[in-house]
């Protein structure tokens, strides 16, 4: 279950979920087996919202360019962990460099070199590799 959210999300990285892939998610309740539980109220209210969601997939193409992609003004969220912790806001950054040898450390060279190593769809095709290697043991 763990691989597969983390697929999903690696796959809404590279493409806003269609009305097909909403569909499918309701279907197969995929909200309300989420994998990680708590007792907060918060994450509760939060599955629940996600679960009864009738959101179009329009709108959310939207809102997901305008956060990760280009806005206006600016990108609201980018995902790249340098963004966040260079002090200069550089993406191709010491952090990066420091993820790739990471990554080189595990043998995972399957990641999109044309992103930053520290990109939020490599981090999670890293996390996704861990998850199989540690299955295969």
């Amino acid at each position: 279950m763990q691989k597969l959210a983390i697929d999903i999300f690696i796959n809404f990285l590279q493409n806003p979920p269609n009305h097909f892939l909403l569909e499918k998610l309701k279907k197969e309740e995929f909200w309300q087996n989420w994998f990680l539980k708590n007792n907060s109220k918060l994450q509760c209210t939060a599955l629940k919202l996600l679960s009864s969601s009738n959101e179009d997939d329009k709108l959310i193409a939207s809102d997901f360019t305008s956060l990760f992609l280009s806005d206006v003004d600016y990108v609201k969220a980018p995902p790249f962990a340098s963004f966040y912790l260079d002090e200069n806001k550089e993406i191709y950054s010491d952090n990066s460099d420091k993820v790739k040898q990471i990554f080189a450390q595990n043998n995972f060279f399957s990641f999109f070199n044309e992103e930053p190593a520290d990109s939020l769809i490599n981090e999670l095709l890293f996390i996704s590799f861990l998850i199989k290697k540690q299955d295969d043991i």
